[in-house]
């Protein structure tokens, strides 16, 4: 035993001299190097797609028994070069394409992690399922990948946030917001714009998942999007497979004003190697056939579309593993070092840039950056510890929600009346809690002018569109405003604008005049009793520190402002997915 802790020993010591040694060299001793480093800080990668592989067998759809890992497979990922790569962690995409809602969103979602849970309880000698951050570190200690589940767009939940729960108890740990078409609630790059950026309850999906501890995905989401979202989590969020728009200008990926706001956030983009989104002349090559693609979902009539098209347009461009360090580095340089992964995105096509073309290749992308001057602990933030971090921060984040605020019972019905979101503390917002009213229920009465936080003003020179009372109440099937949880409550408290008893519509501003009057006198409607009585002067501050507002027209609705420019595009939804 002795002899053989002496043997032990001398091993480690030689390789720290050996490692010193190759700290010092690079062109064919960068590899080494590059295996020392990711042996050090294991590699996580944010997005692999083999659940959908599986699912698309062409003899064995969906057969997990017959498509052995143990094995080499046909495609990009096996047991034996997921060793090799040096992979410590994996969230595995359980992506559904957004052109399948006749088959049921939630009834795919559920096959598809159904897949990967059993692809991690098949191979138990080398997968181990990861919830959290000190799972995957419990993992890699033991000699396993942790395996963590990442959806792959919010049309799962079916505008149900019951149902983002219930994904969450089942192991997911990310949600991108949408897949390739514009949700009801948030507006996809690769769709036509329908809401200028997140709609109110798109928001409180935001919310809730920051509340649950999981991760906010915003690769496939226009820039409004990403801002909104942004804006309204209160955790780190992460692109789990986007590059670099200033190098490609690819809709699907980062635009560089995004990318400078992920330090203040503290979230993470992990750059993809899907062809098309790292190099710019494979993404020319391939726009025709997106057109060509657009709205087909993934079968036969896909494969064979693509077949098609590559057979007639020879030769085929290439990405190299270069472009995707050089999107790496772009990252780094716009977003801090502090703020860039790796998201594979492998699935199976068999068209991954050269260099890249399996699970086996990350030591090489490292090489690569190894080459050019990229430190050790650079590197080990880029394998994983950023997300490491990531994963934690939204842990902390969670376990003080979950102790501030029950789970939002929030539907899209309700808070489809809102306009523009006016920012609100969360002070603010538990102050008015303390009365009992659902956030839903407060974001309606603020934008619909009735109530507002302490010293919040309406943003001057915005259009007055209001919508009249008569159709509030017919589009949600109310008979009275007091239908709305928790509205009687605010009344009891006072903090109901007595002097307002009606939405009317403002006919100029509907017809896109810029009525920029925030004295304007709502005038006869067909009137709500808020309060009995007229009310002349302002009421009093309660002790919840929210004061009425008198005649101060709402927002324009988010549904009637243009879409951005720039965002709306006709191209197919891809699976670059």
């Amino acid at each position: 035993m002795k002899s053989l802790t002496c043997i032990t020993t001398l091993f480690f010591i030689a390789a720290f001299f050996m490692a010193c040694q190759t700290d010092q060299t690079s062109g064919t001793d960068s590899l080494t190097r590059a295996r020392r480093i990711l042996a050090e800080a294991p590699f996580i990668d944010g997005h692999n797609d083999l659940p959908w592989t599986i699912r698309n067998l062409e003899q064995t759809p969906m057969d997990v028994e017959a498509y052995d890992l143990r094995q080499r497979t046909p495609h990009d990922t096996d047991l034996e070069r997921l060793r090799q790569g040096l992979v410590g962690a994996q969230f595995w995409s359980v992506f559904i394409p957004g052109e399948i809602k006749e088959q049921g969103y939630a009834k795919v979602q559920l096959e598809q992690i159904d897949i990967a849970r059993r692809v991690i309880e098949k191979y138990p000698e080398a997968l181990r399922l990861a919830l959290t951050a000190d799972d995957i570190e419990a993992a890699i200690k033991a000699g396993k990948i942790g395996s963590l589940l990442g959806m792959e767009g919010g049309h799962a939940i079916e505008n149900s946030l019951g149902a983002l729960r219930a994904f969450y108890r089942l192991g997911a740990r990310y949600m991108t917001l949408t897949p390739n078409v514009t949700l009801d609630w948030a507006d996809a790059v690769m769709d036509e714009p329908k809401h200028n950026g997140l709609t109110a309850f798109g928001k409180e999906v935001v919310r809730e998942m920051n509340r649950l501890g999981m991760l906010v995905d915003l690769s496939h989401v226009t820039p409004k999007v990403m801002s909104d979202a942004l804006e309204v989590t209160e955790a780190p969020v992460m692109f789990s497979h986007s590059s670099a728009r200033a190098l490609t200008d690819h809709l699907r990926n980062v635009p560089d004003e995004i990318l400078a706001k992920l330090p203040e956030n503290g979230g993470v983009v992990m750059v993809t190697f899907i062809p098309s989104f790292v190099s710019q002349e494979v993404k020319d090559w391939e726009d025709p056939l997106q057109k060509m693609l657009h709205g087909v979902p993934f079968d036969e009539a896909y494969r064979r579309i693509t077949k098609e098209y590559t057979e007639k347009h020879q030769p085929t461009p290439m990405a190299t593993l270069k472009h995707v360090a050089d999107h790496i580095e772009h990252a780094r340089q716009i977003a801090g070092v502090d703020h860039v992964g790796i998201g594979s995105d492998f699935w199976g096509s068999g068209d991954m840039p050269e260099g890249l073309e399996d699970v086996s290749k990350f030591p090489y992308l490292f090489a690569e950056l190894i080459d050019r001057g990229w430190t050790d602990e650079d590197l080990k933030k880029l394998a994983g510890r950023n997300l490491l971090r990531v994963l934690r921060q939204a842990e902390d984040v969670a376990a003080r929600l979950q102790k501030e605020i029950p789970p939002s019972t929030a539907t899209i019905e309700t808070l489809a009346v809102i306009a523009y979101h006016q920012p609100v503390t969360r002070a603010e917002i538990e102050e008015i809690r303390g009365v009992g009213i659902s956030r839903g229920t407060l974001d309606i009465l603020m934008e619909a002018g009735w109530v507002r936080p302490k010293g919040r003003r309406q943003t001057p020179g915005r259009p007055a569109t209001w919508v009249t009372t008569e159709g509030f109440l017919d589009q949600f099937g109310l008979e009275a405003l007091d239908d709305l949880p928790g509205v009687g409550e605010l009344r009891a408290a006072g903090l109901l604008d007595a002097g307002r008893t009606s939405l009317t519509m403002n006919a100029e501003a509907e017809a896109g005049e810029d009525d920029t009057d925030t004295d304007l006198d709502p005038g006869p409607g067909p009137g709500l009793d808020l309060d009995p009585g007229e009310a002349d002067e302002p009421a009093a501050e309660t002790d919840t520190g929210i004061a009425p507002m008198i005649d101060e027209p709402p927002a324009t609705p988010r549904e009637t402002a243009p879409a951005v420019a720039g965002e709306q595009s006709s191209e197919s939804p891809e699976r670059g997915a």
